[in-house]
């Protein structure tokens, strides 16, 4: 079995948020971001909202290998 790095999960999770963004455009939904400590909604047109300030606060999380079975 091989094992999967953290490059290759953040690598395919970059291309598949991409993709649902373009697929949403292209159907003409709105889709949610985080930016700058709020969430904001974005419309097709790219106009965009700000939605609600978080509620608590950042959390580092550890990196650790993870093993997924194929």
């Amino acid at each position: 079995m091989e094992e999967i790095g953290r490059k290759d999960i953040t690598l395919a999770q970059k291309k598949a948020a991409k993709r649902a963004i373009r697929l949403n455009k292209a159907l003409g939904f709105f889709y949610y971001t985080v930016e700058k400590g709020g969430l904001y909604k974005v419309m097709p047109d790219g106009k965009r909202s700000f939605v609600r300030a978080p509620k608590f606060g950042l959390v580092r999380v550890e990196n650790k290998r993870l093993k997924i079975k194929v």
